[in-house]
């Protein structure tokens, strides 16, 4: 899609794409080798208990297995893994 050639500048290129220059150079990081092995015990903890929502995934974190993490990382981390508690939802009418 974007190409370093001669005919038009790199800065041109995005702008005809609609797309600002800094997204060229992004190289994404990846997750950490630690955030596996949490997500690791997540998956463990939700197949064992798939009503647990992160609040209470996060007490099981920290006292069971003695991992020091707050609850929005649990949630981040349950974002990326596509899972969340499993509880009655509202009927709707």
């Amino acid at each position: 899609m974007i190409e370093k050639h001669d005919l038009l500048t790199l800065s041109k290129q995005c702008e005809l794409l609609n797309i600002p220059r800094s997204s060229y150079y992004y190289e994404p990081i990846g997750i950490s080798e630690h955030d596996k092995q949490t997500m690791d015990l997540i998956d463990e903890i939700y197949t064992a208990h798939p009503f647990y929502g992160n609040r209470r995934i996060k007490v099981e974190l920290n006292e069971t297995h003695h991992i020091p993490i707050g609850r929005d990382k649990v949630r981040t981390l349950m974002d990326i893994m596509g899972i969340q508690a499993l509880y009655p939802k509202k009927i709707s009418a």
